[in-house]
């Protein structure tokens, strides 16, 4: 039989496995399966054909394997949004699964990343598409053209838990969430999560994570736990967004245009809205819909496709965007004391957003938890009592992007900034625009008591 240094399992002398769905947190839905690697030697093990017999295999749901998750239709115990990334959740908690294999059976798990095992069997294209090639939780059946064996499936706490990256890790956040599952009935040797898992992406000690491992400590699993009495914190929106002033009067100058995309930019309460729901469908359609209510529930301040910007001019790496006739400051009503944050369309408008959603026009916040990056997108350039200036980026802040944080610059009176970040802080060493002639200008109007 093969022999592998990790990622194998024996099935205890009771010939039953336990297997407990705990969470989602990757968007694919595919399946996992359970094989018996009795006679799998008879194969490459890095060849079509081992695929297909362990395929095969899961698919009997016999004593050569089971298909223990289905994605598509079975939900996970727990679900949360992440600090990162949406709840992916969906589908009914099916309970902890039993599955029957012969005692001493030396077992592997295979997923289906974004398919089933069925659409594998039905056509063998499926495993050379990028999201639907298997992966094992053998590391060494885990290789490309490029990679050393890579560890898809860890060991989370060693009692059982195990998390799936869905992608091959050079392509991957390497979270390990994807598909978070526990087992019984098996000894198992998977590489431990620690040194494996992004820092910056370690749900374990979120709340939902925190819960996840409490849980797990239980040594069988369907001995019921009693969870401590959750402790709910007061919503936190302090981190880009805008109180409201005591007249309820918002006025907002468009001070210029950097970014060559058109869109909109809005305000929106966030009256009633809760901060566990950002980043969700429903957040961003009803934050999307105050905007354009031009009420107290929020307005669009600016329309880049018909409004010019007060300044105008090229940078060293980029030309003059700005067109347009200046339209000068626009009041706006608000009521006082209210939080409201900002969002962005960066190419296109709210109205073709709810009609026709694309890359191109999907909104960015202020808020960093309304976006799918975790990031805040917007900077603050200067700031007195009563007036802020503010740039918006307008594609994700990344590498990939300009970082100039000049793509649309506003003044904003009225309202005090909560919680948003210098632009010394996030702009870009090489694209540092405060030092230009244009930057000399709107800093000078910062300054100016009487604008």
């Amino acid at each position: 039989m093969l022999k592998y240094e990790t990622g194998t399992f024996t099935v205890d002398s009771q010939g039953k496995i336990e297997v407990d769905y705990l969470f989602d947190g990757g968007f694919f839905q595919g399946e996992l399966g359970l094989f018996n690697l009795e006679g799998m030697d008879a194969f490459d093990p890095n060849s079509t054909e081992f695929v297909l017999e362990a395929v095969r295999r899961v698919s009997t749901r016999s004593n050569l394997g089971h298909i223990v998750i289905n994605d598509d239709v079975d939900g996970a115990r727990f679900e949360s949004k992440l600090s990162y990334e949406p709840n992916f959740n969906s589908g009914e908690y099916q309970d902890i699964q039993t599955f029957e294999i012969n005692p001493g059976a030396a077992v592997a798990f295979i997923l289906a990343p974004n398919t089933s095992f069925g659409d594998i069997l039905s056509d063998l294209n499926n495993i050379s598409e990028f999201e639907k090639r298997p992966l094992f939780s053998i590391p060494e059946l885990n290789l490309n053209e490029s990679s050393s064996p890579q560890a898809q499936f860890v060991d989370i706490n060693g009692n059982g838990t195990i998390g799936i990256s869905d992608l091959p890790l050079e392509n991957s956040k390497r979270d390990y969430n994807d598909l978070i599952y526990q087992v019984r009935g098996l000894e198992g040797n998977l590489p431990n999560i620690e040194n494996r898992i992004d820092s910056n992406r370690d749900w374990r000690e979120s709340p939902i994570g925190q819960e996840i491992l409490e849980y797990t400590k239980s040594s069988n699993l369907n001995e019921p736990v009693v969870p401590e009495p959750e402790v709910v914190p007061e919503p936190d929106l302090g981190e880009g967004v805008f109180e409201v002033g005591e007249t309820g009067e918002i006025k907002v100058d468009y001070l210029f245009d950097g970014g060559f995309f058109q869109g909109e930019v809005g305000i929106f309460s966030l009256e009633d809205l809760n901060p566990n729901d950002f980043a969700s469908e429903a957040f961003v359609e009803e934050a999307v819909n105050r905007a354009k209510s031009n009420s107290t529930q929020g307005h669009i301040v600016i329309s880049d496709a018909t409004e010019g910007a007060k300044f105008s001019g090229d940078l060293e790496w980029e030309a003059d965007f700005n067109r347009g006739e200046y339209s000068a400051k626009q009041s706006f009503e608000m009521n006082p004391g209210d939080i409201f944050g900002v969002v962005l369309v960066p190419d296109g408008t709210f109205d073709e957003l709810l009609i026709n959603p694309s890359a191109s026009n999907s909104p960015l916040f202020s808020l960093p938890t309304a976006n799918t990056n975790g990031q805040g997108q917007i900077a603050e350039i200067f700031a007195t009592k009563g007036r802020t200036i503010v740039s918006l980026e307008d594609t994700f802040a990344s590498p990939k992007s300009s970082i100039d944080y000049n793509d649309v610059i506003l003044s904003i009176e009225g309202a005090e900034a909560i919680g948003i970040s210098a632009i010394a802080d996030v702009i870009g060493d090489n694209r540092n625009w405060l030092e230009t002639e244009i930057g000399e200008a709107i800093l000078a109007y910062g300054d100016d008591a009487d604008l």
